[in-house]
């Protein structure tokens, strides 16, 4: 796999649909904090989106947004609204065809609201990356396939059809899948993994390391792959991912390791041999180094997960 899709499948994402809504009149709804990400879209009309300390938003119909600082965030019609409890109002106005009817008097917006779930130990590989909101617009989004895919949300979350569950969630996933193509496209700047998938040389490097983590992969094997001198390959990788190519394999393949001792099914000798380590002294030493625990010690943490 892409390094991208490596680290999206590592995580386990999963989409959770809060509702469908349609606002009318005046409106303004605070939702509490929550975990991972908060995504949603506007189908029709338009709304603001804030929290403390961020500047009002202005979404328009086809724009999508991402939140992953996990704080609290407001949406209405005007900032300047009082808000109402966003839950309480989602639960007392949900109707048989799962759409949200709130307000009113005029359509003032229309919207798709929901949740990526990730593997919870593992979720900052990924938010660590981002920036706190997140948003692609319409008329400035580089992804057709973006503007299909938000049509598709739309029409299966119009009605409650045979398998709209699956449909729904998975079409949620290829949006942000494409969201995240997009931030990388239009920000290739500073210091960042998303940046370093990226760039052709240090990105190919990633996909080797995330392709075969038990390889014996060194500064000299990796820089030859991707066609560079030791030292170039090394000043842009550190400048890019922050890391030495070294450290960030290490770090990967503790990842990796973490992952199988939640899953209770290999042995430790077993996960060391998987990710490269030819004893389990060598990788229980470097276990501990990154997590603070013996290999044994977090499976135990983790026995009922």
């Amino acid at each position: 796999m892409d390094p991208l899709s490596d680290v999206l499948s590592f995580l386990k994402v999963e989409a959770i649909l809060t509702a469908r809504m349609e606002a009318r009149g005046p409106w303004a709804m605070r939702f509490p904090s929550y975990k991972h990400i908060k995504f949603g879209t506007v189908l029709e009309g338009n709304f603001w989106l804030w929290m403390d300390g961020m500047r009002p938003l202005l979404l328009e119909k086809g724009d999508f947004y991402l939140l992953t600082s996990g704080d609290a965030y407001c949406c209405g019609s005007n900032p300047a609204l009082m808000v109402s409890d966003g839950r309480q109002i989602f639960a007392a106005h949900r109707e048989a065809d799962g759409v949200v009817r709130y307000g009113q008097g005029e359509l003032i917006s229309e919207g798709i609201g929901g949740r990526f779930v990730f593997e919870e130990a593992s979720s900052p590989l990924l938010l660590k990356h981002l920036p706190p909101v997140l948003v692609s617009r319409r008329e400035e989004s580089s992804s057709p396939a973006l503007t299909a895919l938000i049509t598709l949300l739309s029409h299966e979350t119009s009605a409650l059809r045979p398998g709209h569950d699956i449909v729904a969630s998975s079409t949620a996933i290829l949006v942000l899948v494409q969201m995240l193509r997009e931030y990388l496209e239009s920000n290739q700047k500073g210091t960042s993994w998303l940046n370093a998938l990226g760039d052709r040389k240090i990105g190919a490097a990633l996909s080797l390391i995330h392709s075969s983590p038990s390889a014996d992969w060194t500064l000299a094997s990796l820089s030859a792959k991707s066609a560079m001198s030791r030292s170039a390959f090394a000043s842009r990788f550190h400048q890019l991912t922050g890391s030495t190519p070294g450290n960030y394999l290490t770090s990967w393949r503790m990842e990796l390791a973490c992952a199988e001792l939640r899953k209770h099914h290999l042995s430790i000798t077993e996960i060391a041999r998987l990710i490269g380590y030819k004893s389990v002294p060598s990788f229980s030493l470097a276990f501990k180094r990154h997590t603070g625990r013996t290999p044994g010690g977090y499976r135990n943490l983790h026995k009922n997960s």
